[in-house]
């Protein structure tokens, strides 16, 4: 089973150290620099001796993009007929597909063979 999917000619395959570094934060950010970007009432729901540092931090609205993004590449179910040709095979596949295959691509999230 050394064979990747292949869609148009091409093999790609998810890189999830590409995913986990996307979505990382700046491991130099401390919370001093996460605090200042908040406006001065939410830093008042903060103590900042309370905040210890636990691990890397990841961006949460970039994880859960990127996580809606894999699900739907993931889960799309149309029956492709890759022999009418590559115009043909663009408009067999959803919208959603498309957007998240193309962003994910875009941001080296999805790799060719």
């Amino acid at each position: 089973m050394n064979d990747l999917f292949e869609l148009a000619g091409e093999k790609f395959y998810l890189d999830t150290q590409g995913i986990s570094d996307f979505i990382k934060i700046n491991e130099k950010t401390t919370i001093d620099e996460l605090l200042n970007k908040k406006s001065n009432d939410d830093k008042e729901d903060y103590d900042k001796d309370l905040i210890e540092y636990q691990g890397p931090l990841i961006d949460m609205a970039k994880w859960e993009i990127i996580k809606a993004m894999i699900e739907t590449i993931l889960s799309e179910n149309g029956v492709i007929d890759e022999s009418m040709g590559f115009k043909k095979l663009e408009s067999q596949l959803s919208i959603p597909f498309r957007l998240s295959f193309n962003t994910l691509l875009k941001n080296k999230l999805i790799l060719k063979k």
